[in-house]
Formats: C-alpha cells, structure tokens, sequence
C-alpha cells in the first residue's frame, strides 16, 4: 500500500494506491474496495448510507467521518 500526502489550496490531499491483492478485502473510511460505489460509506455498526445522505462533503464528514472517527477513539 502506498499513501500519498500533497498540498492542495488550503487543504492536503491524501491518495491511498491499494495492490490488487486486497480487492474485495477492505472495510473503513476509504470504502472497501470491491467497485461499487454505492457501498462504500459503511459505519462501524454496519449500516450502509445511501447517495442521499452523502451528496455533499458536509453530509460525508457529520454523517461519516464523525461517526467513525467516535469508534475509533472509543477503542
């Protein structure tokens, strides 16, 4: 797995290149590698939110991102 970090306009981008091998065998924020999109934004309690609820970033980060993140620390 590589991660790429680069400066973008008052914000940083990070690109995650995940080897083949691992298809099909990811789960988290980055989604879970299987090419379908519509599954990807997984919470820990394994609920799947719908393209509705993850239109805008806003939506990805109060809908997602902070939900996961509470897990997270909650380990």
């Amino acid at each position: 797995m590589n991660i790429k970090i680069s400066i973008g306009h008052r914000f940083l981008i990070c690109e995650t290149l995940v080897n083949q091998i691992y298809k099909n065998q990811t789960r988290g924020l980055m989604g879970n590698f299987d090419g379908n999109k519509s599954n990807d934004f997984v919470l820990p309690n394994g609920t799947i939110l719908n393209e509705n609820q993850t239109k805008t970033e806003r939506q990805i980060y109060y809908k997602f991102g902070q939900l996961c993140k509470e897990r997270v620390e909650l380990k």
